[in-house]
């Protein structure tokens, strides 16, 4: 199996030369390195062909006419890789050596799955160990593994890439793309061996909560401040984004449902198109001015069951006096 490594850079001077190393420690050698620099004003581009013309594989650099931004930038390193297997990687962090060795193992045990991922510890900016791995974060926080959509920590076969790509240009977020489709298709698969340093800074692209050195504890939230929290959240607003995230997934989905042999696509596709009708549903209620018509159409979305999935009964009362 072919491997490749995408790789996306922006002014990492400070920190890309470690991770190039632990790439040339693998026990198992990528094939190919593709990586794409987002116009960096560093050091990054010296540093890269530096170790391009020593490394123990093939490297490839590409250098973008004009800056595109964080996903984009990868969408065009994963549109560049040939690999059968492809790994993400940042530019911050360090692998450990038997990553691509492991995850490669992780293909033949799973071979019905297309997308892998592996667990990450955490550490300060110079790399000092703070014993926290960012599956054991989210878990303490009371999440499901199904938030755990790290791109530095994934290995995807091209089979199931190509099919995704390109990426939308106004989608924010290329791993949230990459896993969440994965995850619709129940081709996810994740593995709690740690196979990396996930590196904090004050640079890193990524500001979800269960990125800190902190231990993560579930937090204890009082009935005052869950209170304050809803007079200053907006339904509508998150309804509305909601809604425009969902849609950005019908087009890959329906694409999948029709041309490949992934069985679960069109379930995947109607649970979609029915979770988008629901909260368009859910919208007409929270917008309605007249509360007799509020009542109504909260009810009846409630008996047709659109608040099975949504708290039941509770959910449809605080559309009916929250927005």
């Amino acid at each position: 199996m072919k491997i490749s490594i995408a790789m996306a850079t922006y002014n990492g001077a400070n920190f890309v030369s470690e991770q190039l190393e632990s790439f040339r420690r693998q026990t198992r050698l990528p094939d190919e390195l593709i990586i794409t620099d987002d116009c960096s004003t560093d050091g990054t581009i010296d540093i890269l062909n530096k170790f391009k013309d020593s490394a123990p594989f093939k490297v490839k650099i590409y250098i973008n006419e004009a800056n595109l931004g964080y996903t984009q930038n990868f969408n065009k390193s994963l549109e560049l890789c040939t690999g059968d297997l492809i790994f993400l990687s940042d530019q911050d962090d360090v692998w450990f050596p038997t990553k691509i060795e492991h995850m490669l193992n992780l293909t033949v045990q799973f071979p019905d799955k297309d997308l892998f991922m592996v667990n990450a510890e955490l550490t300060d900016v110079n790399l000092k160990k703070s014993g926290l791995t960012k599956q054991g974060q989210i878990r303490d926080l009371g999440m499901k593994d199904s938030t755990f959509v790290m791109g530095c920590c994934i290995a995807v076969k091209k089979r199931y890439i190509d099919l995704i790509l390109p990426i939308p240009k106004n989608f924010l977020g290329h791993d949230d793309w990459i896993v969440n489709i994965a995850d619709m298709l129940n081709i996810k698969y994740i593995d709690s061996s740690i196979q990396q340093y996930y590196r904090i800074h004050g640079n890193n692209t990524s500001t979800f909560i269960a990125n800190t050195l902190v231990k993560m504890v579930k937090p204890k939230i009082t009935l005052i401040e869950k209170f304050s929290m809803r007079l200053h959240f907006s339904k509508i607003s998150f309804f509305n984004n909601f809604i425009l995230k969902k849609r950005y997934f019908l087009f890959p989905l329906e694409r999948l449902s029709k041309e490949t042999d992934y069985s679960s696509a069109k379930d995947a596709l109607v649970l979609v198109q029915n979770s988008i009708k629901i909260y368009e549903q859910r919208l007409l209620v929270l917008k309605s001015k007249n509360i007799v018509y509020r009542v109504f159409n909260a009810l009846q979305l409630y008996f047709n069951g659109g608040y099975n999935a949504a708290n039941g009964f509770k959910s449809c009362v605080s559309d009916i006096f929250r927005s």
